[in-house]
């Protein structure tokens, strides 16, 4: 037989196209960063991974600024063609907290106001205190913008929204919490804003920000407070400072520099820390002694309160913030700096319920799922500059989803497929740890399915959390779901689950049984169970 004929019929098969070549036919397939072929992703999916999933720190084969170029230039595309659609998603990733990081969707709001159409502008302008909820968010967008455009009437009354709308009082309690951050502070905004009221007590407080004469009306309680605490700064008053900042729930970020290495200003502080707060601070609190047994009142206390499911849900936490708290609280030190502490069992223990608690409770849907958690090589990069990679993730991902559904299977590919040895029972430490192990080679995402064909196994769903850099298969997976259901299971469904902002997926869009996610959100179980269920 020709040789050439023969390379030519396999580089052009519509049954087993090899993945360095696209599959005949599907003008919808562009090359990854990897050297195969996959789906590209229309405008909506990578406006969705760059809101979710960043672009921080680039990935095994881009660059974090190439990434954010390619990613910026869609949004520029999305906003000129449906800013009503764009701004709308942008709001919800960021309120309903879909990204472990809202600095997307602060840039994206700000990139919105200065591209466009007038009308999206204008939509933008009137979505920046919804993405920009707190002080820190708002130096940010500051930022942001005004390295992209200068500053209009319409973007300065957007801002000001964020000092205007609100209750006095609560914006006082920014203007105290949040002081400073990238280099912008209260005064620069108002500075540059010029807000304007009637209301005497606000604009007492804006001429305390700026720094001018405090006029003769009341001065608000939190600023009060907060000079006071000043005042009782020092070691004689400490019993005095501690019972102030508690009386008054006054929030860490306004305790003297000198009171934050005492044990009794943190126990005072711990009484009523929000969520996210404390779970930033475990670390701290335990290096201090504050936390040393299983015993201690102050465990028990904690415990409640990470545990506490109204309270993860008020708290809008996102799974990965905890992933990442119990990690490092775990490894017994911070990520950055020196301070070290040893783990107490039971903050440990409650860590990992709470991460579990983080999602939404989803009804077992009696599938069989073959999870795939993708361990080549590239997926050894941490996310946005964490503990954590993109094979670890997707391990602890899997064993969320196995801990709903009974019928599962979880197993590693990368060049090859193998079972990591992950058990329901495990912990998500040994979880991490298991992961981590095998984390090997080049890339194949048709694995599990060619594994699933091979041993004549009955799957319902397999889901296969990746980069989508795939290369190194004979097969397309797509074509190897086609040829699964033509041989085992004709209704088989295949999720991909995305852990990269890049622009394609093994997911062919034209396929109803094929459905491509981004990210790592506290919704993906329940998109898992009803996808799997249709």
């Amino acid at each position: 037989m020709n040789n050439a004929l023969n390379e030519a019929s396999r580089n052009h098969s519509k049954l087993a196209t090899p993945q360095t070549k696209p599959i005949p036919d599907k003008a919808n397939q562009i090359k990854n960063n990897a050297g195969g072929y996959g789906f590209e992703l229309d405008m909506w999916k990578k406006l969705d991974r760059f809101l979710i999933l960043g672009s921080e720190g680039g990935t095994f084969y881009c660059s974090e600024q190439d990434i954010t170029d390619k990613n910026i230039n869609n949004l520029k595309r999305c906003l000129v063609e449906e800013p009503e659609r764009t701004i709308a998603r942008i709001i919800e990733v960021s309120e309903q907290a879909l990204s472990p990081k809202n600095e997307y969707a602060i840039f994206a709001i700000a990139v919105a106001c200065t591209y466009g159409h007038q009308r999206g502008k204008l939509m933008a302008y009137d979505a920046i205190t919804r993405v920009c909820r707190i002080g820190t968010h708002l130096f940010q967008f500051c930022e942001y913008v005004t390295k992209l455009r200068g500053w209009s009437r319409g973007l300065r009354n957007g801002v000001n929204k964020f000092y205007l709308v609100p209750e006095t009082e609560k914006v006082a309690y920014q203007v105290m919490k949040y002081k400073s951050r990238e280099k912008w502070n209260h005064y620069d905004v108002l500075n540059l804003t010029h807000p304007k009221t009637f209301d005497e007590t606000r604009n007492a407080l804006f001429a305390y920000i700026v720094g001018k004469e405090i006029p003769t009306v009341r001065l608000l309680e939190m600023v009060q407070n907060c000079l006071h605490l000043n005042f009782l700064a020092d070691e004689k008053r400490i019993k005095d400072a501690c019972k102030f900042v508690e009386d008054k729930n006054l929030p860490r970020e306004v305790i003297p520099t000198e009171l934050l290495n005492n044990v009794d200003m943190w126990k005072a502080l711990l009484k009523r820390m929000p969520y996210i707060a404390l779970i930033r601070n475990l670390g701290k609190m335990t290096s201090l002694g504050i936390f040393k047994d299983n015993l201690q009142s102050e465990v028990r206390e904690v415990v409640l309160k990470l545990t506490s499911e109204d309270a993860i849900q008020k708290s809008k936490v996102h799974p990965l913030q905890i992933l990442l708290a119990y990690n490092t609280y775990g490894m017994g030190q911070g990520f950055r700096g020196s301070l070290t502490w040893s783990p107490v069992p039971n903050i440990m223990s409650a860590l990992e319920t709470a991460f579990y608690a983080s999602f939404k409770y989803v009804e077992p849907t009696g599938k069989n799922f073959l999870l795939g958690v993708d361990v080549s090589g590239s997926m050894g990069f941490t996310i946005n500059g964490t503990s954590i990679s993109s094979a670890m993730f997707a391990g602890v991902l899997a064993m969320t989803i196995a801990k709903t559904e009974q019928n599962h299977s979880i197993r590693g590919f990368a060049g090859t497929f193998k079972d990591l040895c992950i058990q329901k029972e495990d912990s998500i430490q040994t979880v991490l740890r298991k992961v981590y192990d095998n984390n090997f080679g080049t890339t194949d995402c048709s694995l599990p399915i060619l594994w699933a064909q091979q041993n004549k196994l009955f799957v319902d769903c397999f889901v296969i959390i990746t980069d989508n850099e795939t290369y190194a298969g004979r097969i397309h997976p797509s074509q190897a779901l086609k040829a699964y259901r033509n041989t085992i299971n004709p209704n088989a469904k295949m999720i991909v689950i995305g852990t990269d902002a890049n622009e394609v997926s093994i997911a062919d869009p034209e396929d109803a049984g094929m459905l491509d996610i981004a990210g790592f959100d506290a919704s993906i179980p329940s998109i898992v169970a009803n996808f799997a269920r249709e």
